[in-house]
């Protein structure tokens, strides 16, 4: 028995013992009041109303809490204390309060004593110590007063409250022991009362919250539970679950198959849409159905685990169109290559300086264009695996974008587009943490993009702005804009606003979301504003050097 439990049961038993012995005390006195001193009797009272005092007032601080709040052991020995002084108080009596004279009144002081003495045996039962130390403060002594009467009649009283000493410890040690075994009976009760209710909790939160749709259903098909992802998959709330049939309810009879072969006590699956049950959404899924039995093995019913399957057709999707695009793009370059290298083959000698010179800058400049996508692929690969490096120095921001400019103006002639350098105003001085190369790319890609997606003889702006803590780039091209249901998709892997651009312009949907994964590995960010028939413009925000910068 734990000592905080123990202490609380011999607490909660203890207004009735302190009230008991109170009285008990009251009429004995008044009962020997004739036979023993009245001073003695009332100085005995007195301590015993003293000792009742205190112990009421340990009783009242220990329900209150009041002086040590998790001490129970503590609170345990003050326990023992007051039975001591109590016992010690009783057990006086035997002295200093025996009627010599008066047989009747032994017998009386007899009786009370062996009163409270049974009367502990419950109260204090939860303490072997308590129990032992107050028995034997009464009834041996009684007993020695008894024999040292000398007479035939106190020989035996005296070895009759003696016999009564051990019938009482034997029965005291029994209810302690039976206590004792419904107290630990009582507590595994509540530990695994507890335990189950936190396990069903547990369970309830995991099934309720679970990113798959399950239910739980009888054998007769009814539902009889069912999550916030199966609600929400469906499209229906618990009422209308509830009178659902599964067996009878759906016209897909792979469905209903799927839930009869689990109720045979198989495990089945099927593949649809939330049709299969509900009109009013129709989104991929895939069902696993399985079988619930009871103790004796019989089936009882079955659970079904829904996993939404929008998110991996998405995936399909995205990949098929990415193959069609790099395989677009491969085959673009790779032919022109194959045309020229076939030309040069078979036509070389007839071929002048300038036709030979038109050649190979095609194969160059195909080869160019394999190469990034090659290496766009690359760094697609190296950011999914978070193996991409970066080496971060000091750079002037103006120093970087006029290099970026440089290095792609000779692109944007291509579509006889300008690079301009507009508002600078305050930016000589502000430098970045950043790596360079990286940095590079991501400019090259935006300024590529503007490059290919505004009018031939139009002019592409870049602005720098100081923002205080952070220093933007600003690229504004004059193209059609962004479609307002594509922009959320811009930074997507795989994704393009119009598949028909794409084969005109070329690219394989990857530089902005490379772009997106380099500048937020700087500690910076990447976004856009787009007005339809006006233009783009995209914007990079990054940290200054003076700023510390995690990465």
């Amino acid at each position: 028995m734990g000592i905080t439990e123990q202490t609380r049961l011999l607490y909660k038993s203890m207004p009735f013992s302190l009230a008991a012995s109170m009285l008990n005390g009251m009429v004995l006195v008044y009962m020997l009041r004739n036979v023993v001193s009245e001073s003695v009797l009332l100085i005995w009272l007195a301590f015993l109303a003293v000792t009742t005092v205190f112990r009421a007032y340990l009783y009242i601080g220990y329900r209150l809490k009041k002086y040590w709040p998790e001490a129970d052991r503590r609170w345990h020995k003050c326990y023992l204390a007051g039975v001591i002084a109590s016992s010690l108080i009783w057990g006086s009596s035997t002295i200093l309060i025996f009627p010599d004279t008066s047989l009747a009144h032994q017998a009386f002081l007899a009786f009370v004593i062996a009163g409270m003495s049974a009367g502990a045996v419950s109260s204090l039962a939860h303490s072997r110590v308590a129990i032992l130390i107050f028995l034997t403060c009464l009834l041996p002594l009684l007993a020695i007063r008894f024999v040292v009467e000398n007479t035939e009649l106190g020989y035996a009283m005296g070895f009759m409250v003696a016999l009564y000493y051990f019938v009482l410890l034997s029965t005291a040690q029994n209810t302690y022991k039976d206590f004792r075994q419904k107290i630990e009976l009582h507590i595994d009760a509540e530990a695994q009362k507890k335990a189950l209710q936190e396990s069903h909790e547990k369970y309830s939160s995991i099934f309720e919250f679970s990113p798959l749709g399950i239910i739980h259903y009888r054998k007769d098909g009814l539902i009889a539970s069912s999550n916030k992802m199966f609600r929400e998959l469906f499209a229906l709330n618990k009422q209308e679950l509830e009178t659902i049939n599964l067996l009878t309810f759906s016209d897909d009879c792979h469905f209903r198959n799927a839930v009869s072969h689990s109720l045979t006590g198989n495990i089945a699956q099927y593949e649809g849409s939330t049709k299969a049950i509900s009109s009013i959404k129709d989104t991929p899924i895939r069902i696993f159905f399985r079988d619930i039995r009871d103790l004796e093995g019989e089936v009882t019913g079955g659970v079904a685990i829904v996993e939404d399957k929008t998110e991996d057709r998405r995936i399909d999707t995205l990949k098929s169109a990415f193959v069609s695009t790099v395989s677009h793009e491969l085959r673009t370059p790779l032919t022109a290559i194959s045309g020229s290298i076939g030309l040069l083959k078979n036509a070389g000698d007839k071929l002048t300086g300038e036709m030979l010179n038109s050649l190979l800058s095609n194969i160059e400049r195909n080869s160019g264009r394999l190469l990034t996508l090659v290496n766009d692929i690359l760094d697609m690969e190296k950011i999914s695996s978070g193996k991409m490096d970066f080496h971060f120095e000091k750079c002037s921001i103006l120093k970087l974008v006029q290099l970026s400019i440089s290095d792609n103006q000779s692109y944007a002639d291509k579509f006889e587009v300008r690079f301009r350098l507009g508002a600078t105003s305050k930016v000589d001085n502000i430098e970045i943490n950043v790596d360079q190369q990286r940095f590079l790319q991501v400019m090259a890609n935006l300024l590529s993009n503007a490059a290919k997606f505004s009018g031939a003889g139009s002019e592409v702006t870049i602005d720098i702005f100081d923002l205080g803590h952070v220093v933007e780039v600003a690229v504004e091209d004059k193209g059609v804009g962004i479609a307002e249901e594509f922009q959320e998709k811009v930074f997507h892997k795989f994704t393009q606003q119009d598949s028909s651009d794409t084969r005109i312009v070329g690219g394989t949907g990857l530089g902005l979301s490379i772009s997106k994964e380099i500048i937020e590995r700087m500690g910076g960010e990447i976004d856009f504003r787009s007005t339809i028939g006006e233009g783009t413009v995209f914007y990079i925000n990054l940290p200054k050097a003076s700023r510390e910068v995690v990465f």
